[in-house]
């Protein structure tokens, strides 16, 4: 312990450390997934068969885990179908990781901007927080959709469906790893709202 503070400050302090060491780990799956379903939609065959396969993959898991065990077996095979997403990764080419990682960071870097303009809306007038929050998350996918356009070289409308998927895997691995006991409800509350 430091010296000078006191075990309720470092107490405090322990769930903040928690979410920041589960929102890097995530940062840093998450672009493989990115990686990943950038992959899968360029060299797939359509976005219907696309969204039908991931779909049927995540069902098929999910029923099958909590008809053989209940929530903590749908967790697991969750995180498994999570790691057998960014199976595709390996096949994102090279050159192009530096430009997503970076690009990605980047975006994150100007939502951290939109946060306190989020939060000071809400402090002054309750109801424009929602809209301000709206706005921030719309600008922010368009701009990930049109940078990861340029990227991965495919269409926008698959770039979204990506985001969609990546926003989707995150979700879900947040879910089942607080459901294996991993992550705290604060952590787990934290991380959805960050």
């Amino acid at each position: 312990m430091p010296p000078g503070a006191d075990s309720a400050t470092v107490l405090a302090a322990t769930p903040w450390i928690e979410v920041a060491f589960w929102d890097t780990a995530l940062t840093a799956i998450g672009f493989l997934w990115l990686g990943s379903f950038l992959t899968y939609l360029k060299e797939g065959r359509g976005w219907r068969y696309s969204l039908r396969l991931m779909g049927g993959m995540a069902v098929s898991a999910a029923a099958a885990a909590l008809l053989t065990g209940g929530w903590r077996h749908a967790s697991i095979a969750a995180c498994l179908l999570g790691l057998c997403a960014a199976a595709f990764a390996v096949r994102f080419p090279r050159g192009q990781w530096l430009s997503l990682v970076s690009f990605m960071l980047g975006i994150n870097v100007i939502a951290l901007a939109f946060f306190p303009i989020e939060w000071a809306s809400g402090l002054m007038l309750e109801k424009a927080w929602m809209p301000t929050t709206i706005v921030a998350g719309i600008w922010m996918l368009l701009a990930a959709g049109l940078g990861l356009r340029e990227i991965a070289g495919i269409r926008l409308a698959r770039v979204f469906l990506a985001l969609i998927f990546l926003n989707i895997w995150q979700a879900i691995a947040i879910l089942a790893l607080h459901r294996l006991g991993l992550i705290s409800k604060f952590a787990m509350t934290a991380l959805f709202y960050a």
